[in-house]
């Protein structure tokens, strides 16, 4: 079983390129299960109510998310382990690591509270400069809480990339087709697929 984490700042492409990846696997006869953070489950649905109305103190999101993924990889992850032979996620503890620490928790309490997470055997970032991914989507489409924020959790996304052996940044400034392969000679080069 391989795991491989989808990251990015809003606007990348992430739920695109996992979705043409989980294809293209499929096309080579590869059981995927694919799914994302925070969950369509009632933790990720609370998150995403609380995230909207922007009152909550950031601690307590974090552990929402923490409690989310939790759940997230104790009934979807591993009992997926032994069933599939890849599990995509579209985001996991690194875009909390990134948001959350942006906001002013503390990093060391946001590993504490997610000391359990299974390690990505690969994380993909897709990485460009902020206005690339306007000018894809156009800026009245780009759902950007603040494009100055955005830019710092890329740069923080970059610092992270460098700190860990199992992250491969993939240019997401070109076309859709583009990254995506990419992404499968990223993949078929890691996994001999």
């Amino acid at each position: 079983m391989v795991f491989i984490v989808f990251e990015g700042i809003d606007g990348s492409g992430k739920t695109t390129q996992v979705k043409l990846l989980e294809k293209y696997l499929s096309s080579k006869t590869k059981s995927i299960l694919l799914t994302a953070e925070p969950q369509k489950k009632p933790i990720g649905i609370l998150i995403r109510e609380i995230i909207r109305s922007n009152s909550t103190p950031k601690e307590a999101i974090a552990l929402l998310f923490a409690a989310d993924r939790i759940d997230h990889i104790k009934n979807t992850i591993i009992p997926g382990m032994d069933k599939y032979d890849f599990i995509l996620s579209d985001r996991y503890f690194y875009t909390s690591y990134v948001y959350q620490s942006l906001q002013g928790c503390d990093k060391t309490w946001l590993k504490e509270i997610n000391k359990g997470i299974i390690e990505p055997d690969m994380i993909i970032l897709i990485d460009a400069e902020i206005e690339d991914f306007l000018n894809r989507r156009g800026e009245n489409k780009v759902i950007f809480e603040n494009i100055e924020f955005q830019k710092k959790a890329r740069q923080k996304y970059l610092e992270l990339a460098k700190t860990k052996s199992n992250v491969v940044v993939i240019d997401g400034s070109r076309n859709v087709d583009e990254v995506h392969n990419s992404i499968v000679n990223a993949v078929n080069e890691r996994f001999d697929i």
